[in-house]
C-alpha cells in the first residue's frame, strides 16, 4: 500500500489545505469513518458537513469531496482531515498486531469507533457509581454550565438521605462516591466567591450530618469526605473579608448546630481565622447566651449537653486567664449530681475556700445517686481537705489504711509524700513489715501473697535497694516484668542476674506462640551480649538446658539453635 505521509498529504492538498486540514483533523471534526475494502468514507463538519471519499491502492492515493473547494482541485482540507484520520486507524492497527500480553487490550480499544466506546464506559460505568457521578460533574463543568445552583444540585445527588446502610461494602461504596464528586467540585467550589462556597460546603456537611442517621459509618469511611470539605471550609474562610463581629456570629451558629461535630473545633481550631478580635467577640456571644440560662435543675443529658456546650469555651478561657473564681462559678451553675459536687469541693480548696470546700463536699454526701466508687472519692477528698488544712496525722493514718486494703507501690509512694510522716528508712521497713504479715496471713489466696510479694520488690527498687530485690527475686516467683527490672538494675551482678533472664524467657516461651518465642530469645540475646566473658559457659549450659526443656516447641527450639549455634 502506497504510504500516506505528510509530505504526501501537502503535495496532494498544497501547504495551505495541508495545515487547515491538518487542524480539521486535530480538533476532531472526523465523523462517520467507515472502510469497504479500498474505500474509505466519512463526514468532515466545517461550516457545513461535507462527505469525503478516498481510495487507496498500491499505486494510488486519491480522495474527493462534495465541497465547493473540491470542484477545481480534488484533494481539500476535507480529504486531507480525513487521510490523517484514515492514517491513525492504520497506525493504530499495526500496533494492535505489534502488542504483546497487556498492551494488546489498549491496542485493540484503540481501533473502536467513539460511540462504541462512549456506549462500553457507559456500560460499565453503570456499576461504579462514584466514579459515574465524578465524570457527569466534569461533563457539565465541560459544557460550561456550572455556577452555584448546578454545583448545589450535584452535592444533592452525590449524598442523598436515608439508604438504610449498614454493611462495610455498602457505607465504603457511598463516601467513595461522595469523595468522587467533592474532589471534582473542588476547583469550582474555589472559583465561587467565599460566601457563595461557604454556603455550599455548609449544605454539604449538613447533608452528611443528616444521611449519618440512616448510615452506620463504624468503619469511619466519612473521614476523607469530611476533612475534603473541612480543609476547604478554612480554606474559604481565610479568603473571605468576614469582619470579626460576623464572622464570630457565623462561627456561633455552626457550633449550636448538631452538624459542628463534623468541622473542626471551634473556636480553637479556627484561631488563625478569628484573630484576637474574632476569638474575643465569639466568647462574648456565648458568655450572652450562657447569662440567658437558669442554674441547671437536674442531671438529664440532653439539657446539660445545651449548658455544657456552653460552658466549655468560658471554661478555657478561664483557665487561660488562671481566674479560679469564673471557674467555680461556672460549675456551680451546672452541679447537680456527686461528681459535680467533688470537682467543685476539689476546686475551692484550690482557691483556699476551704468552707465551701466542705460544703461541697457535704452535698456530694448526701447525693442519694452515688456512683459504685463513691466512697474512695470521698475518702481522697477528705485527705485533700485534712491536707489543706494541714492535719497531716488524719492523713497518716487515712494513707496506711489504704495501703492495708491495698499493698500497692503507689499506695506507699502516697504515704512517703505526706509531709512530716517521718524517715523513709522507717516507713519503708513498716511497710515491708506489714507486707509479710499479709503474705503470711494469706492462707489459701495466692493471689494477695503474691502481689505483696511483688510489692515488697518495687518497693525495693524505689527505694534504690536494687540488691535486696535481687536477694527476694532469687528466692521468690515474682511478676515477669519485675524480673527484668531488677536484672537491669543489678548489671554489677551478672552472675546472680543471669538466672533472672532465664526464668523470664521461660515464661515467655510457656505461652505457646511464635511471637513469645521471639521475644524469649531477644532477652537471651541481650543477655549474653552484656555478659562477661567469665560467664559465657555459663550461659551456654543454661542455654542448653533450656534447649531441652521446651524441646518439643519446635520452632523455639530451631530459631534457638539458630541464635545460639554453640549450645548443644
Amino acid at each position: 500500500m502506497k504510504a500516506i505521509t505528510d509530505n504526501l498529504l501537502e503535495k496532494l492538498a498544497g501547504p495551505g489545505a495541508f495545515k487547515r486540514g491538518k487542524a480539521y483533523y486535530e480538533q476532531g471534526h472526523v465523523a462517520e469513518f467507515k472502510r469497504r475494502g479500498r474505500t474509505i468514507t466519512a463526514l468532515v463538519e466545517g461550516t457545513e458537513t461535507w462527505r469525503v471519499t478516498l481510495r487507496h491502492t498500491a499505486a494510488v492515493f486519491e480522495g474527493s469531496c462534495d465541497c465547493p473547494a473540491s470542484e477545481n482541485f480534488d484533494f481539500c482540507k476535507h480529504c486531507v482531515a480525513t487521510a490523517m484520520a484514515y492514517r491513525g486507524e492504520l497506525e493504530q492497527q499495526d500496533q494492535l498486531k505489534r502488542s504483546t500480553g497487556k498492551d494488546r487490550l489498549p491496542a485493540y480499544l484503540l481501533t473502536w469507533e467513539k460511540q462504541a466506546l462512549v456506549d462500553l464506559t457507559l456500560e460499565l460505568l453503570a456499576c461504579d457509581r462514584p466514579r459515574l457521578n465524578a465524570l457527569r460533574v466534569q461533563a457539565d463543568i465541560a459544557a460550561g454550565s456550572f455556577d452555584d445552583k448546578a454545583i448545589k444540585k450535584q452535592i444533592t445527588a452525590a449524598i442523598p438521605y436515608n439508604r438504610h446502610l449498614f454493611r462495610y461494602a455498602q457505607v465504603r461504596n457511598y463516601f467513595q462516591s461522595v469523595e468522587s464528586v467533592l474532589e471534582t467540585l473542588t476547583p469550582q467550589l474555589k472559583a465561587l466567591s467565599p460566601d457563595q462556597a461557604l454556603k455550599l460546603i455548609d449544605y454539604a456537611m449538613a447533608r452528611i450530618e443528616r444521611a449519618l442517621e440512616t448510615i452506620d459509618d463504624s468503619g469511619g469511611f466519612r473521614f476523607l469526605a469530611v476533612e475534603m470539605l473541612t480543609s476547604l471550609h478554612l480554606e474559604t474562610l481565610q479568603r473571605s473579608d468576614m469582619q470579626p463581629e460576623r464572622l464570630a456570629g457565623y462561627l456561633y451558629g455552626l457550633y449550636t448546630e448538631p452538624v459542628v461535630d463534623l468541622y473542626p473545633a471551634i473556636p480553637d481550631e479556627y484561631a488563625e481565622v478569628l484573630g484576637t478580635e474574632g476569638r474575643k467577640q465569639f466568647i462574648a456571644i456565648i458568655r450572652r447566651e450562657w447569662d440567658k440560662l437558669p442554674p441547671l435543675a437536674n442531671d438529664d443529658w440532653d439539657q446539660k449537653f445545651v449548658y455544657w456546650r456552653l460552658q466549655q469555651p468560658l471554661l478555657k478561657e478561664a483557665e487561660r486567664a488562671d481566674d479560679n473564681e469564673a471557674r467555680i462559678a461556672l460549675k456551680v451553675k451546672t452541679a447537680t449530681g456527686f461528681r459535680d459536687f467533688l470537682e467543685l469541693s476539689a476546686l475551692c480548696l484550690e482557691n483556699n475556700q476551704a468552707d465551701k470546700a466542705l460544703y461541697w463536699r457535704r452535698r456530694a454526701e448526701k447525693d442519694s445517686n452515688k456512683p459504685y466508687h463513691s466512697q474512695a472519692a470521698l475518702e481522697e477528698n477528705q485527705i485533700a481537705i485534712w491536707s489543706h488544712a494541714g492535719d497531716y496525722d488524719a492523713v497518716l493514718k487515712a494513707r496506711w489504711r489504704q495501703f492495708l486494703e491495698d499493698p500497692s507501690l503507689q499506695r506507699y509512694q502516697d504515704i512517703v509524700s505526706v509531709p512530716g510522716a517521718g524517715k523513709e528508712n522507717a516507713i519503708r521497713e513498716s511497710a515491708l513489715a506489714k507486707l509479710r504479715d499479709i503474705q503470711s496471713q494469706a492462707g489459701d489466696r495466692p493471689v494477695k501473697k503474691q502481689a505483696a510479694l511483688n510489692t515488697s520488690a518495687e518497693i525495693h527498687l524505689f527505694s534504690d535497694q536494687a540488691e535486696e530485690a535481687l536477694a527476694l527475686a532469687e528466692s521468690e516467683a515474682l511478676n515477669p516484668d519485675l524480673l527484668l527490672h531488677i536484672a537491669q538494675s543489678n548489671d554489677k551482678l551478672p552472675d546472680r542476674t543471669l538466672p533472672l533472664y532465664f526464668r523470664l524467657a521461660a515464661f515467655h516461651v510457656r505461652q505457646g506462640n511464635n511471637q513469645s518465642y521471639k521475644t524469649a530469645i531477644d532477652i537471651l540475646k541481650s543477655c549474653r551480649q552484656q555478659l562477661p566473658k567469665k560467664l559465657d559457659g555459663a550461659f551456654v549450659v543454661l542455654a542448653g538446658e533450656m534447649l531441652e526443656r521446651f524441646k518439643q516447641k519446635r520452632n523455639f527450639a530451631k530459631w534457638l539453635r539458630e541464635a545460639f549455634p554453640d549450645i548443644s
